[in-house]
């Protein structure tokens, strides 16, 4: 994970990545505005939500892309660290059941649908139990806090931790959103390029 650019260059790069995030991250609490404003319509929360998703894994593709980092391989780290803190890793026979181990093997953006689906059925259960809309703002709220992340990442130019852990999760917050709203991704048109 190295950076062959100027400090400048760098700078300015990561910058629009952190609008980006910000961008997607307004989107998001647009949706409770209007929804507070107008009666419930899930259907365009999930329009919305959808786009959003999309955006958010082009979003980190990017920023892998640029900054030379694994995605997948990132991810899976990231989904291993949350299941071995949580107080259900019983729930998991083996490694080679783990969500993460499975992350690892995938080829396909329905298959990390699949795996993110089976991590968040077994280490997040009470939010999965939450209506859409709870759901949706409580992604949201993850989201302020990754832009708060990469904000004290470029204050103190040091994209390290950022790079091995929080990116993966603006991966995982686009999955979770697609999975949400019923996207397809394998159907979206997004290409896989996270292998």
């Amino acid at each position: 994970m190295y950076e062959s650019h100027t400090p400048e260059l760098s700078l300015v790069r990561v910058e629009v990545f952190g609008r980006r995030l910000l961008v997607e991250t307004i989107s998001l609490v647009d949706l409770f505005i209007a929804d507070n404003i107008h009666a419930n319509n899930q259907e365009l929360q999930f329009d919305q939500a959808q786009i959003v998703a999309q955006n958010l894994i082009s979003l980190a593709g990017d920023m892998a892309d640029y900054w030379q980092v694994d995605l997948k391989q990132a991810y899976a780290n990231r989904l291993s660290e949350l299941e071995s803190r949580s107080s259900n890793t019983s729930k998991i026979s083996n490694h080679q059941s783990s969500p993460s181990f499975h992350i690892e093997q995938t080829t396909n953006w329905h298959e990390i649908q699949q795996a993110q689906a089976l991590h968040d059925y077994l280490f997040h259960q009470q939010v999965m139990n939450w209506s859409a809309s709870q759901q949706l703002r409580h992604h949201t709220l993850h989201l302020i806090k990754l832009n708060g992340r990469l904000a004290e990442a470029i204050e103190h130019q040091n994209y390290t931790k950022f790079q091995q852990v929080y990116l993966a999760d603006i991966l995982a917050f686009g999955v979770i959103l697609a999975n949400l709203t019923n996207l397809d991704l394998n159907q979206s048109g997004l290409a896989f390029n996270i292998t």
